[in-house]
């Protein structure tokens, strides 16, 4: 087998360029993690995925073999792993990589070797390419003879672009699970279903019960609208926002073509199920490209987390064109707003790139990625200028291709996921 390791730093950069990959791979964001053998209960799998390489937020195992894996959400072109050693500048590590394209089956063996043992930065290991959703670091033993295996992060890359989310001759929901998501439309209630009044329509998964009028296909069931929200030809998800007067929602001036999160909502029943508390771990993660946008104005939204009874969102990550960064933009205080921005470097043209968002027991923590590149923000509620109030909020997820110009310009934006995922765990 050929193998090549990378080792690169917090920010990104190749320490030791020994992989021809470095420049092409991007990062796969996982949406959960797990393992078996031998874990100690304070430092779990979850903490190998947290964005962070620090001795306290490790996984640690004891035993031989102790197995750590990641789930992918959706099978993807997997090129390399990467893997933050705990005490890796003073013991190496014999190891293997396997995979598996889905939640169950055999894995295959992809990678062995012993760690580098002079580095904590991530080293990242050139694979045997393989189609994958899962991916598994199997450890079994050290050069400091210990019992014990830390990793403080565990990565998964893939080829930059290496394509769409699925079937192109699919609606959306062949190729995404859109059973927990209703669809919001830059179209009134009025214009699109022929009654239900002048705020944005909305499409709800499960069984049909829009409104009067309606006798489409369910959004998790085969809806699709060439205008708003399809299945492109690269097997994307894509959302159109055509800015062409449309209907916003109540709260907003802007239109969208963008998905809400309904949590654990059952179809035709009150919405007060499709919202989680900001206790536990909840994540939110996307692979995606901005393809079209109103050059006078290029502001669009493609991931947010939103509190019910706020009109402030707390979390707004929003691509604001192809000269300017990718940017956070996070609400101090719900009420109040006091609004705040965390830049994350520049996405140019309409690369595709991927975003991780989590709430964590009141820690949010946005990771972007892009061309192997991630770059990682955390803010509390409660410290520093974060409000403590947010804690008393039930909150839910959205993502799509919410436009921040004018709804009369008569410009468009076009936004279309590869992978999109969500992942709760208290």
């Amino acid at each position: 087998m050929n193998k090549k390791t990378l080792i690169r730093n917090l920010t990104g950069t190749c320490l030791l360029a020994l992989c021809a990959a470095c420049a092409q791979a991007q990062q796969l964001p996982p949406i959960s993690a797990a393992d078996w053998g031998g874990a100690h209960s304070s430092y779990p799998a979850s903490n190998a995925i947290d964005g962070s390489t620090n001795w306290s937020s490790r996984w640690a195992a004891s035993g031989s073999p102790v197995n750590l894996y990641v789930d992918l959400g959706s099978a993807q072109a997997v090129t390399e792993v990467g893997v933050a050693w705990g005490d890796g500048n003073s013991r190496s590590y014999v190891f293997e990589i396997w995979a598996r394209s889905g939640t169950s089956g055999s894995w295959t063996k992809v990678f062995d070797d012993v760690s580098s043992g002079n580095s904590t930065d991530i080293e990242v290991y050139d694979i045997t390419n393989i189609t994958a959703r899962q991916v598994r670091v199997k450890t079994f033993s050290n050069s400091a003879s210990s019992s014990w295996t830390n990793i403080t992060e565990f990565e998964v890359y893939g080829s930059q672009g290496s394509g769409g989310g699925g079937s192109s001759t699919v609606p959306p929901s062949g190729n995404f699970d859109l059973s927990q998501w209703k669809l919001t439309l830059p179209v009134s209630k009025t214009s699109y279903f022929g009654s239900g009044g002048s705020s944005a329509a909305e499409i709800l998964p499960g069984e049909n019960c829009n409104v009067s009028g309606f006798t489409g296909d369910p959004l998790d069931d085969g809806y699709e609208d060439s205008n708003y929200f399809y299945t492109g030809s690269d097997g994307t998800m894509v959302f159109e926002t055509p800015l062409s007067g449309g209907a916003s929602t109540i709260s907003s001036s802007y239109v969208r073509s963008e998905l809400r999160e309904l949590y654990d909502w059952s179809p035709c029943e009150d919405d007060g199920a499709a919202n989680w508390s900001p206790s536990g771990t909840h994540v939110l993660s996307g692979t995606l490209k901005v393809v079209d946008y109103y050059a006078a104005d290029p502001q669009t939204v493609v991931g947010q987390i939103h509190a019910k009874n706020s009109d402030k969102a707390l979390l707004k990550l929003q691509w604001d064109g192809p000269t300017k960064d990718i940017r956070a933009i996070v609400n101090a205080n719900p009420t109040s707003g006091n609004p705040f921005s965390i830049d994350f470097g520049l996405i140019p043209g309409t690369d595709e790139w991927s975003y991780v968002i989590t709430l964590d027991d009141g820690t949010m923590t946005i990771a972007v990625t892009y061309n192997g590149t991630t770059v990682t923000e955390s803010v509390t509620f409660g410290s520093g200028s974060m409000s403590s109030d947010w804690n008393n909020h039930v909150y839910y997820f959205k993502a799509g291709n919410y436009a921040q110009a004018d709804k009369n310009s008569g410009g468009n934006f076009e936004v279309r996921f590869s992978a999109l995922n969500t992942s709760h765990s208290n």
